[in-house]
């Protein structure tokens, strides 16, 4: 997953572009906005996801059913800590992969 982030761009560009879609969003926090196609930028499409949301945060969704995984964007200041990888590898706090079962 880290490796398919920077293929995307990076975790800075990720979240350079996803703060920016959150401060649109930002007022409505009940509302779930999905991301038009052409405002995701390539390298998201091509090495993460098509499926884009901001509701809180932004999210990236990947796979389905009974496993899925994939990258949440908080805030700037309203994540969680960061991850003790975060800080080695120089990423964004707001910038955070995740799995389910």
């Amino acid at each position: 997953m880290l490796l398919q982030i920077y293929r995307a761009g990076g975790p800075n560009d990720l979240n350079d572009w996803a703060q920016e879609l959150i401060r649109e969003h930002d007022g409505r926090p009940r509302d779930e906005m999905v991301v038009d196609r052409e405002r995701i930028p390539r390298g998201v499409s091509t090495h993460l996801s098509e499926n884009v949301r901001v509701q809180r945060g932004l999210s990236i969704e990947l796979g389905g059913g009974f496993y899925h995984y994939g990258v949440i964007v908080y805030p700037r200041g309203k994540g969680p800590p960061p991850e003790w990888w975060q800080h080695v590898l120089g990423w964004p706090p707001e910038v955070c992969v995740y799995h389910e079962e």
